[in-house]
């Protein structure tokens, strides 16, 4: 079987893509009932630099993708044409025709795909806009969508009508950790071990971050002196504006002194964090299958989680959830968290670990594998 993975992204890659693209174009490769893999992406990534040599494995360039794009990818359809594919893979809600071979398309991101979320920019709300006719068009025309969770797999069934036997859903694995090097980040004081709540993820209005920022200014919590938080990720040129805003909250409330923003953290130094973190947050309104919720289970992380979809899906019992969307709720959460007893904790840890073990990228392979192969 040649497989062609067509990387159809708009120029740029999230953390949470390349990790999927990491894991599963090896196991893939590997796999005895594939012969070649064809894989398209945007120069600019450089994405062979970051996979490295895979046996079986071609790269080639494509044009990013372009909502409003008047002609078609001469290079990569005469690339097509030379490789010869049986079936074509679109690991992204993006998708186009070639010729008349079958094609599966997964659903990636979650956000666009329902209403807009409060504070995001007029821009980012059309570019959410554009993003969802596209992958509604791409679900509607492909032979076959993979669905990371039961929550994406009903949307597309409830909301957009698309019929069930057309959906597979498989779950991403969780990435293991006996091997990870361990950094811990220079910003952060060596004092606060053990003694901050951590989270992390690209900062825009869909993270959430807004119910941390409120329960950060909760009275009960500025009461522990020595409780403190580590927020890692970045915001886009669109999302500048409401990172500060949330800076300055925290600013008003005399809190920075507690507060460590980090922009940018490396994996070593992400996996000291989930090591060495009293509490892990998650904020996030809506996820396709949260990818930061399997790392915070596999470092057996003590996690309170927002019950936004598809979060209570993925953690189950080895989490705390609040209600998403009220801070005070986080903040309780938060300080039940910061108390439980050494058999409490055992008991969670127990349960992290029992789920994490669940998620296999080798699982993830093999369905995958199936699927493009119940096609040709």
């Amino acid at each position: 079987m040649k497989i062609g993975i067509i990387n159809y992204t708009g120029g740029g890659i999230s953390g949470g893509y390349l990790k999927y693209l990491q894991n599963i174009l090896p196991l893939l490769a590997k796999h005895t009932d594939i012969s070649s893999i064809l894989c398209a992406t945007p120069p600019n990534i450089s994405l062979e630099n970051k996979l490295g040599d895979i046996k079986k494995l071609e790269h080639t360039d494509c044009l990013p993708f372009k909502y409003f794009r008047l002609h078609k990818d001469k290079a990569l359809y005469a690339k097509l044409d030379q490789f010869k594919p049986d079936v074509l893979f679109f690991p992204l809600e993006h998708f186009f025709q070639y010729k008349n071979i079958p094609t599966v398309t997964m659903i990636q991101n979650m956000e666009p795909l329902i209403d807009n979320f409060p504070g995001d920019p007029v821009l980012e709300k059309i570019k959410k806009l554009l993003q969802r006719r596209a992958a509604k068009k791409a679900v509607m025309t492909t032979d076959a969508i993979i669905a990371p969770s039961d929550f994406v797999l009903n949307f597309l069934v409830d909301k957009w009508h698309i019929p069930k036997q057309k959906i597979t859903r498989i779950y991403y694995g969780i990435n293991k950790i006996e091997q990870l090097s361990i950094t811990k980040p220079k910003k952060i004081p060596d004092s606060w071990k053990n003694q901050f709540i951590f989270t992390v993820g690209s900062i825009r209005p869909a993270r959430g971050l807004d119910d941390l920022v409120t329960a950060i200014q909760h009275q009960e919590i500025k009461k522990i002196d020595s409780l403190y938080f580590v927020i890692a990720g970045k915001a886009s040129s669109a999302t500048k504006e409401y990172r500060d805003n949330l800076y300055n909250r925290i600013k008003k409330s005399s809190l920075l002194n507690r507060v460590s923003w980090q922009s940018q953290l490396t994996e070593s130094e992400m996996a000291w964090c989930y090591q060495n973190c009293l509490t892990f947050a998650i904020t996030s309104k809506i996820e396709s299958f949260g990818m930061i919720t399997g790392e915070a289970l596999s470092h057996n992380c003590i996690i309170v989680s927002s019950d936004a979809p598809c979060m209570p899906e993925i953690a189950k019992d080895a989490a705390i959830f609040y209600k998403s969307g009220d801070g005070k709720s986080l903040a309780d959460k938060l300080i039940q968290a910061t108390h439980l007893t050494t058999e409490e904790k055992n008991t969670i840890f127990s349960r992290t670990q029992a789920r994490a073990s669940e998620f296999a990228w080798q699982t993830t392979a093999e369905k995958t594998i199936y699927l493009l192969k119940s096609l040709i």
